[in-house]
């Protein structure tokens, strides 16, 4: 776990927590948000004390399914968890930054990290177009020998797409942010652009075709405003639905909880008293399965002993008897042996039953998440690289109708010496240098480049700080330059 504190390394999780306490912690992600952060203490996380919020009971089941039994700290490296909510709308992104105690870098400018950082995504699909903001680590770790990061040129940088209840763990010491997201472009907006596209495509006519190019664009005249007709009539329904849509797929909702080795100042529990207020949700009652016992029941049988009769009617009355009882065995036996098919259907019903329980449950376990692994183009000095067009090039798909081929990628680390990953902002959509919209708002260029320009800028701040500070527009050779957003 403390070799987790500096490195690269990562653990991503899928299907983290059971369904009821997700859905309940999605419901309560808006009041999270209100909140300062909160903190639980360690027996409570560990068990020894009930959950009083949903949060909290979310936090056991991370400890307990995850943290607990896979990365488990040494004794007395932590003492409890910080946690909050964070609900971004509209594309919003979070400068790159590193997880740390506010109040002492207030205080003294001390940067204390927690052991262990981690996002929980209650919203995000692989069918999202485009997908939500990834989070982004970078190869940046502050040394507190030198007060610094290194290494001052990341060469690697991994980014982590928004799926819901999916459980990403990192280093507490690991410099990270989100990237801005580009909204879905309208239908019609995104139609226009295609035959906008295809019109600058097509060959202008030779002299002797002119007069059969003019017969061909009154038609099209003609049918242009007959669609025009069309879409002026479909236009409010279609502002309409996206205006039901828009709300649903810009929402990127996560959970945030640091493991810490001491309580941060000024970061306090949850009350009972937020919980009667209804400013939280209390923790959900535990789901109990219980199943029924059925018993069997048996015969009973009566004798009686007589002497047999000697005359003819007794032994016939006798005779009778016999082939009564003789009969209702048969019928017992024939009742039996359908008893015990119908037992045996029952019980190779409830083995296929148990089977596809297990089956379910297989699929319901915590799954551990691949990186993807990319190597970055080569560049020369002034070029950019979008990074859909490495993923691209790489036959990397990243949602389930997106570019490449293949299973969607949730994760992908990109390594890039000598080159630096910078954030783009929603201006670099249609009509800013990109030819299609951009999935992924950041790209690659020379690390060079930037060293370049480092000597003119002075608005970039220090990486103690919560963000890397402002990023500006250039134009450079024609097309969108990207500013920097290096932490050093």
């Amino acid at each position: 776990m403390q070799h987790m504190h500096a490195t690269r390394e990562a653990l991503m999780i899928q299907k983290t927590l059971p369904e009821p306490i997700l859905a309940a912690l999605e419901a309560d992600a808006d009041a999270l948000a209100d909140l300062p952060n909160l903190w639980v203490q360690r027996k409570v996380v560990e068990g020894a004390e009930p959950a009083l919020t949903v949060a909290e009971q979310a936090v056991q089941q991370l400890y307990r399914s995850l943290v607990g039994l896979q990365l488990a700290p040494p004794p007395g490296s932590w003492q409890g968890v910080e946690y909050w909510c964070q609900v971004y709308e509209g594309g919003r992104g979070l400068g790159f930054h590193f997880d740390k105690d506010e109040q002492a870098m207030a205080a003294d400018g001390r940067m204390v990290n927690p052991t262990l950082s981690s996002v929980l995504y209650l919203t995000g699909s692989q069918e999202d177009s485009p997908r939500q903001a990834p989070t982004v680590l970078i190869d940046q770790c502050y040394c507190h020998e030198t007060r610094c990061v290194l290494p001052e040129h990341p060469a690697w940088s991994s980014l982590v797409f928004p799926l819901r209840n999916q459980y990403l763990l990192f280093g507490g010491g690991q410099a990270h942010g989100v990237l801005e997201a580009m909204p879905a472009a309208p239908a019609l907006q995104r139609q226009q652009g295609q035959e906008q596209g295809q019109e600058q495509e097509r060959e202008q006519p030779g002299p002797k075709q002119r007069l059969e190019h003019d017969q061909e664009r009154r038609q099209q005249d003609n049918r242009e405003q007959q669609r025009e007709g069309q879409q002026q009539q479909q236009q409010p329904q279609l502002q309409h639905d996206e205006q039901k849509q828009q709300p649903q797929q810009q929402r990127r909702v996560t959970f945030l909880v640091n493991w810490w080795p001491h309580q941060p100042d000024g970061v306090l529990r949850a009350t009972a008293e937020d919980v009667s207020a209804g400013r939280l949700a209390a923790a959900c009652g535990e789901l109990v399965s219980t199943c029924d016992m059925g018993a069997a029941s048996g015969d009973a049988g009566a004798a009686s002993g007589a002497l047999a009769a000697l005359s003819l009617e007794e032994g016939r009355r006798q005779q009778a008897q016999q082939e009564q009882q003789q009969a209702q065995q048969q019928q017992a036996q024939q009742a039996q042996q359908g008893a015990q098919q119908q037992q045996a259907q029952q019980e190779q019903q409830q083995a296929q039953q148990q089977q596809a329980q297990q089956q379910q449950q297989m699929q319901q376990r915590p799954r551990r998440v691949p990186f993807v692994a990319v190597d970055a183009l080569p560049l020369q000095a002034g070029d950019v690289l979008p990074v859909d067009d490495l993923l691209q090039e790489r036959m990397v798909c990243i949602n389930g109708s997106g570019i490449g081929v293949g299973a969607a990628a949730h994760a992908v680390t990109i390594t890039h010496p000598g080159l630096t990953l910078v954030p783009l902002d929603q201006d670099a959509g249609f009509g800013a240098g990109f030819r299609t919209q951009p999935s992924v708002l950041a790209a690659l260029v020379p690390t060079a480049d930037l060293a370049c320009d480092s000597n003119t800028d002075s608005d970039q701040s220090s990486v103690s700080g919560s963000s890397v500070g402002e990023q500006e527009e250039e134009e450079a050779q024609g097309q969108r330059q990207p500013q920097r957003a290096l932490l050093s």
